[in-house]
């Protein structure tokens, strides 16, 4: 639970809808989703980053973890289940296509439509190392 926070004016659910849209790729990013909204939005656009940067990371955990439970309950009704990719292990999915549009990158790759996968070494051991998958 939140250990601080405030709801003057902009609501948390308005800020979960605003990264909705972002995650579901209805907006490239806040700015757009927040032009999209901005009827619906009583406040700045640096309020709302404001916002985004004091949310607690046990907060977002846990609206991570909610709405993975209840989309998981919805996969299972629909038969949408599928066995693990490797049983007993965790099993990461890495994509590295983000670094393309990104200058994050080791200076000798900028610039270049491809390049070196930097987390591809830490996927590969977190693949072979046997952790215990929680229930």
């Amino acid at each position: 639970m939140a250990e601080r926070g405030y709801t003057r004016e902009l609501l948390f659910s308005t800020v979960v809808e605003l990264i909705g849209a972002v995650v579901c790729g209805k907006a490239y990013h806040v700015q757009s989703a927040y032009q999209q909204m901005a009827d619906r939005i009583p406040v700045s656009l640096k309020s709302v980053y404001e916002k985004l940067q004091n949310i607690e990371t046990a907060v977002s955990a846990e609206l991570v973890r909610h709405v993975a439970d209840r989309c998981h309950e919805l996969i299972r009704q629909l038969g949408g289940e599928r066995p693990p990719v490797l049983s007993g292990r965790v099993v990461r999915v890495l994509d590295g296509n983000h670094l393309g549009a990104t200058q994050k990158r080791l200076r000798v790759a900028r610039g270049r439509t491809v390049g070196p996968l930097p987390a591809v070494g830490r996927g590969s051991q977190l693949l072979h190392r046997r952790v215990r998958v929680p229930n």
